[in-house]
């Protein structure tokens, strides 16, 4: 199944904006909210980061690799 990364954009285009909201480090918040959600659920928030950073290389450094 191909990838769709500007999907992706828009995906997280849309959580961004919810962040921008608040008037603070977008970004930064919603990486921070993240991480505790991870904590709540019991998922390794840095091994999570590590495998989208991988699948990121795949779609867009690598993109025959799809």
């Amino acid at each position: 199944m191909e990838h769709d990364n500007e999907l992706s954009v828009e995906m997280a285009e849309t959580a961004m904006q919810h962040y921008q909201e608040d008037g603070g480090p977008a970004l930064r918040d919603l990486l921070t909210d993240l991480m505790h959600w991870c904590s709540h659920h019991g998922h390794d928030f840095q091994s999570a980061l590590n495998m989208a950073e991988i699948h990121y290389n795949s779609e867009v450094i690598w993109p025959e690799w799809k």
